[in-house]
């Protein structure tokens, strides 16, 4: 096999042309022909990957999982961010708010990002749970806003009186390392994490299961070594300064939490 297609569910105009130009950096290196394959959501993702119209795919990790348990495709490399393979979910409100405890949010406008976000809808749903509150009570209004972007600036605009969205922490700081509303020009002052979860297992490049080992090696030997050609456009795409490979059980952690966190 010399062709190759590599599928996301791209937020932008600029992640659409990074893709681009992050295929032909992995093509050069690999001598592959890497074709790009922009999804609308998660569900067309994975449908096209099960028409095999995509073979390797940049997943969620509750995605990954999906198509995994479907035997579609197997995790390949895990994007790393940072300092770990892992992440956290973060329930957060502005920091001006008068909201300060899981149970003053009784009543109140809730943004997630969409029902397969493992940090911006199912960790925080389980998880309250787990505090005694049930999400489809505790909330007046609960609004799905498709990005963590959008999460961000619907908090700090006001739009919504709390959202939940991913973050990193520096492991041996317990720094905040990055965060959606770092990214819409907010600083750590301007926002209160009211419960944090995690770490949540990260983001994954799966690849067909069809595919043969002998793509699936020098595939994943290319993204192992990244060629510094690809690296600002993978930082664009993935925020990923390296990927690893894929620990066996590396999904394991959110097979129970998915099905209670999505009830």
């Amino acid at each position: 096999m010399t062709t190759l297609s590599i599928g996301v569910v791209a937020a932008d105009d600029r992640s659409v042309d990074a893709l681009r130009e992050f295929a032909h950096a992995l093509g050069s290196s690999t001598g592959l022909t890497i074709q790009t394959v922009v999804a609308a959501n998660n569900v067309e993702l994975v449908q096209r990957l099960a028409d095999a119209e995509i073979d390797v795919a940049w997943a969620p990790p509750l995605v990954a999982l999906e198509l995994q348990q479907r035997r579609l495709a197997e995790p390949w490399l895990v994007v790393q961010r940072g300092f770990s393979t892992g992440y956290h979910s973060a329930v957060f409100v502005r920091s001006d708010s008068d909201l300060k405890t899981v149970d003053e949010l009784q009543g109140k406008r809730v943004a997630w990002v969409n029902r397969d976000s493992a940090s911006g809808y199912v960790a925080p749903r389980w998880r309250l749970r787990g505090l005694g509150f049930d999400p489809d009570k505790l909330f007046g209004e609960e609004r799905f806003l498709g990005d963590h972007l959008s999460v961000a600036r619907a908090v700090l605009d006001g739009g919504v009186d709390v959202g939940a969205t991913h973050i990193a922490v520096d492991p041996n700081t317990a720094q905040l390392r990055s965060a959606p509303w770092l990214e819409v020009g907010a600083n750590a002052r301007d926002i209160r994490v009211i419960v944090l979860i995690g770490p949540i297992p990260g983001d994954v490049i799966v690849g067909a299961s069809r595919l043969p080992t002998a793509v699936r090696q020098r595939f994943s030997a290319a993204l192992l070594a990244l060629p510094a050609s690809a690296r600002p456009y993978a930082e664009a795409i993935f925020q990923a300064h390296r990927f690893d490979p894929a620990p066996r059980n590396h999904l394991e952690l959110l097979k129970g939490l998915a099905q209670d966190g999505k009830r």
